[in-house]
């Protein structure tokens, strides 16, 4: 399989440009606020004009027509009660969500992540780059400060802290997943990622 990677510097960022086949992208989730990882989404679908969007939920005419532009696939939380509205509730749920996506068509993935994205399951020969906005620090080093009992009842703590203890071990075994790891900042440069390089978006 060949493959050709390409620095590119853009209004927005720099980043990664390369060159596949067949290419997909995940984002999670493809919601109705634009923000940050929306533009980076944004350059990547103009820099792969042809890949399909997998996400958890999607609002339909909530995003930039170039977004839109791209066929966008919903996970099956979308589908259940308040998938949409209340997707936040369903976040034990988004590993499962993610690994139920079938990437096996496609040669290069490229999840922008700061939960579950980078988590999804590709084939073996299927080259994975993660482009990681954040840890998923409200279940790692600001867990004690999310779930204070000053900002969560009892039964939020409760729950909280067995998703999180959850959502610690597939967040590491998943990491393992990705081939190519690029944060947006040095404050990624931590554990639980082993990430190649930064890249740190500029405000447009």
């Amino acid at each position: 399989m060949g493959v050709t990677v390409h620095r590119l510097h853009t209004p927005d960022f720099d980043v990664y440009h390369i060159a596949f086949d067949r290419r997909a992208m995940l984002h999670v989730p493809a919601g109705s606020v634009i923000s940050g990882g929306h533009h980076s989404l944004e350059e990547l679908c103009e820099m792969l004009p042809a890949a399909p969007i997998y996400t958890l939920v999607h609002w339909k005419g909530k995003l930039s027509p170039t977004i839109e532009s791209h066929p966008i696939h919903e996970s099956w939380i979308a589908k259940m009660p308040f998938g949409r509205s209340r997707y936040r509730a369903w976040i034990g749920s988004y590993p499962r969500a993610i690994e139920a996506f079938d990437l096996s068509g496609y040669d290069l993935v490229v999840s922008i992540s700061h939960c579950a994205a980078k988590g999804v399951i590709t084939r073996a020969d299927t080259l994975h780059v993660c482009y990681c906005n954040s840890p998923v620090r409200y279940f790692w080093d600001l867990a004690a400060e999310y779930f204070a009992p000053s900002r969560s009842g009892w039964m939020v703590r409760k729950v909280g802290a067995a998703v999180a203890h959850w959502f610690r071990l597939w967040d590491r075994i998943s990491a393992d997943r990705v081939d190519l790891f690029i944060g947006n900042s040095f404050n990624i440069t931590v554990p639980p990622y082993t990430v190649s390089d930064v890249l740190i978006p500029q405000a447009k």
